[in-house]
């Protein structure tokens, strides 16, 4: 191997990172894609809130127990995961069902030329994005709504 390709796999990484990367991808992907769907997107949002329901009941009926996985290190990572994932489920579900239920397909009238041709994608774009952020923001939101309920009840 010459000291360009080591300084190249360094920089942006081998060939066997790349591999991880897309398996790490098409794992996300399968867990997010049938969200498109609404009895999926309806079975994740029910699985998701039973989750919450337990969580929050574990959280006001045993506080003692949550700090002690919250301190530690090993049950740290799962006691972080779980709460952003299950806020991340919810909010990513109930977006989705919101948007298939008021923004169906079909019914954009796009602009191939003239002065607003450069904005004819932008609500399909937006739309993309949001989703992303709205979820990321409902794990995150999850996550804090948990801590102080496990302080409040402590």
């Amino acid at each position: 191997m010459s000291m360009r390709d080591r300084i190249r796999d360094q920089l942006y990484g081998s060939a066997e990172d790349e591999a991880r990367r897309e398996n790490a991808a098409g794992a996300f992907a399968s867990l997010t894609d049938p969200l498109d769907q609404p009895r999926s997107a309806r079975k994740t949002l029910f699985i998701a809130l039973g989750v919450e329901a337990l969580l929050a009941g574990l959280a006001c009926l045993a506080p003692g127990y949550v700090s002690g996985l919250l301190n530690d290190g090993e049950a740290l990572y799962f006691a972080i995961l779980v709460p952003f994932l299950t806020g991340f489920a919810i909010a990513f579900s109930l977006y989705r069902m919101y948007h298939q239920a008021f923004h169906p397909g079909g019914k954009h009238v796009r602009v191939r030329d003239g002065v607003m041709s450069g904005f004819s994608g932008y609500d399909e774009r937006s739309s993309e994005w949001t989703v992303w952020f709205l979820a990321t923001g409902g794990g995150v939101l999850n996550l804090v709504a948990l801590y102080v309920l496990t302080v409040v009840a402590s």
